[in-house]
């Protein structure tokens, strides 16, 4: 088993993804109408967007102080809106960012822990138990709390695909459980379902 400090893993990932990324960003850029393509672009700094109609974007660079400087307009007959998410807490299991975390927290981790239980199968959880078990330093239980099937917005066959995927990958799926009860001590978690 390496020491490779998870840290250190997480920013060889980063840094491989943001070279994808910065790949990527820049064939969007040559692909937008400016550039004679077909109308795909790709923010890379940060803007407030605000729709000044149905089928125009007002962006506004961070820290713009009279919000003419840099602003720009983006037509187009459709967008996607993509905002990212927050992680819900459970006030019976208070986060503590230490035994019991949030996805607010995983990269604060300096080590990789031994076991890991993700509690929540949806697209976030099953994003960090592809990640925890793609560096196949951590135990993933992945526990899908009275569902039964991972993913439960998704079709059934993609649905089945992903949780073949994970038991292949090591990963321990519980589908329609409950979570009981949860008791931190000063090393542990114990999780009855």
């Amino acid at each position: 088993r390496s020491t490779w400090p998870m840290r250190e893993s997480v920013e060889v990932k980063r840094t491989h993804f943001e070279k994808a990324l910065t790949g990527l960003s820049n064939r969007m850029r040559y692909s937008t109408k400016e550039n004679g393509g077909g109308g795909h672009g790709t923010l890379m700094d940060r803007h407030t967007a605000e729709f000044v109609d149905p089928f125009t974007l007002k962006l506004t660079p961070e820290g713009s102080s009279d919000g003419s400087n840099g602003v720009r307009y983006v037509q187009a007959k459709n967008f996607i809106v993509a905002s990212g998410s927050r992680p819900r807490e459970l006030p019976k299991y208070p986060v503590d960012g230490k035994h019991i975390i949030t996805s607010d927290h995983i990269t604060d981790l300096t080590t990789f822990p031994k076991s890991i239980l993700i509690l929540g199968a949806g697209v976030i959880g099953c994003e960090f138990a592809t990640i925890f078990s793609n560096f196949g330093r951590s135990t993933v239980h992945l526990v899908n709390e009275r569902r039964p099937r991972l993913l439960g917005h998704e079709d059934e066959d993609v649905s089945r695909f992903i949780q073949n995927q994970f038991v292949r990958a090591g990963v321990h799926v519980h589908n329609n459980v409950v979570v009981l009860d949860m008791k931190v001590d000063a090393v542990s978690i114990f999780v009855c379902v």
